[in-house]
């Protein structure tokens, strides 16, 4: 080749340098995938600075600052200072058992899970979110709510197959929190034109959720007027955190008080972090048969779900419970077999407990109608067959005394549906009848015949559970 020429071979792209700038090209001996995500390819894991499994892969972050998933202290001292602390602790052993359930949404044919832990302040659920942390990477993976929902879209790209953890949701805009929630759980970002006016590459996810705020999701939502829908309710799960003697904890293994107990795992946290996650990986990759899908549905099966919606939230909770029993099996937690079930059965109940029974939209139409007649009963009803004086202005029915007392709603089909704004009136129907408010006509029909004013009129014939009916 000469003094004046040099072979460069970068991405096994060769050629001379010189002064004639001739290109020769050889083929590659190695090829090297260049991941844009984090998880799984191709059977290996991929983490920002390296990878576990066989795979020659690398991860080519289109961020300026890549996600840190920085390794401190030891796995051994993480295991005794913060995993084990988790003994006794349902809260804790439930967070700590969601952060190692990213790597199984793939493996389980899982896209999503999510938790919403809520209660009074200063009760420990910030802490029980920095031991799930830990599991992967130091304090700077602890995102906040108050990012714009482009922000957390870049975040739930960075946690693929691992943990999206954020803390206090009173900081979020209460009427983004909704449209936050369900692109978290569809995995998938907007479409965005480059600089060139082409696509840009739309982010994709799959991720476990964790969040933590002092009040429900709803309850933020409707503070600034938004509707709270059904569909949010299944996608990250309110959990309240219950009754315990020390905030979320019940057994401090020998701090003074909670609060001590609480700096303890914090001051862990802080000095063993990010080793537990890839342990886990690793184990996992050494498994031939992980059995996950019989052992989520074994878990569920414990809960005794009910509807769809329960059904939806005991797999997730399921598939926590089961990713903390592997990551015990791998000796990664210190905790005994069972534990992490025993957690996540009691979470599911719980939870079915503040809910109540029935579907949510079931609930929220309820909760319309009698809010609706509670606030209207007087001011714009009036009695069918009497001679009221007061002037009705809005109209939204009639009222009518049973003989067995009580009293029955007659609402005109505008009425109901200002009542049941934002349902559809079939489904609140359904929801009416369901509950034994809805008083049909001999025929079964939802609409009834009544003669008001001397003319018949199609009427709904509402009864509150209150008023002598059943709910």
């Amino acid at each position: 080749m000469g003094s004046h020429h040099r072979l460069l071979c970068p991405l096994g792209v060769c050629w001379r340098s010189g002064a004639d700038h001739s290109i020769t090209h050889r083929a590659s001996k190695r090829r090297v995938l260049a991941a844009l995500s984090l998880g799984w390819h191709d059977g290996s894991f991929v983490l920002p600075d390296g990878v576990i499994g066989d795979g020659d892969i690398r991860f080519q972050s289109e961020s300026a600052s890549p996600p840190d998933f920085e390794q401190r202290g030891s796995l051994d001292d993480w295991r005794r200072d913060v995993s084990e602390r988790a003994a006794g602790n349902d809260i804790l052993t439930l967070a700590i058992s969601a952060a190692f359930a990213g790597p199984l949404l793939d493996l389980a044919h899982i896209e999503h899970a999510g938790l919403h832990i809520y209660g009074d302040s200063s009760a420990g659920k910030t802490t029980a979110v920095q031991a799930a942390v830990s599991v992967w990477g130091g304090r700077a993976l602890l995102r906040t709510w108050r990012a714009t929902a482009n922000g957390l879209e870049a975040a739930a790209a960075e946690s693929n197959d691992s943990l999206l953890a954020l803390d206090e949701i009173g900081q979020a805009p209460g009427r983004e929190i909704g449209a936050i929630i369900y692109q978290l759980a569809n995995g998938q970002g907007k479409a965005r034109a480059n600089v060139k006016g082409g696509s840009r590459r739309r982010a994709s996810w799959r991720t476990v959720v964790l969040s933590s705020g002092e009040r429900t999701i709803e309850a933020y939502m409707q503070s600034e007027g938004a509707r709270y829908h059904a569909g949010q309710d299944v996608r990250l799960i309110n959990l309240p955190v219950g009754q315990h003697q020390h905030g979320v904890f019940d057994d401090l293994h020998g701090a003074e008080d909670g609060r001590a107990f609480a700096d303890a795992i914090k001051t862990a946290t802080k000095q063993h972090h990010g080793l537990a996650g890839p342990a886990f990986v690793r184990w996992l990759i050494d498994q031939d048969d992980l059995g996950i899908g019989a052992a989520i549905d074994a878990i569920v099966t414990r809960m005794e779900p009910g509807s769809g919606q329960e059904g939806r939230v005991a797999h997730q909770i399921a598939l926590i419970a089961a990713a903390g029993e592997l990551a015990s099996a791998a000796g990664i937690t210190g905790w005994s077999a069972g534990r992490a079930t025993r957690s996540a059965i009691d979470a599911f109940q719980l939870w079915r407990d503040q809910r109540g029974k029935g579907s949510t939209e079931d609930r929220q139409i309820l909760d319309a109608v009698r809010s609706f007649i509670e606030k209207h009963g007087d001011s714009r009803f009036s009695e069918r067959n009497g001679d009221s004086r007061h002037l009705v202005r809005d109209r939204a029915g009639y009222t009518e005394a049973e003989p067995t007392g009580g009293q029955t709603y007659l609402f005109l089909s505008s009425g109901l549906r200002e009542a049941i704004a934002g349902h559809d009136l079939s489904r609140a129907l359904a929801a009416l009848h369901k509950a034994g408010w809805l008083n049909p006509s001999a025929t079964g029909r939802h609409l009834v015949q009544k003669k008001i004013d001397g003319r018949n009129t199609a009427v709904y014939a509402v009864q509150l559970p209150d008023d002598g009916g059943e709910e």
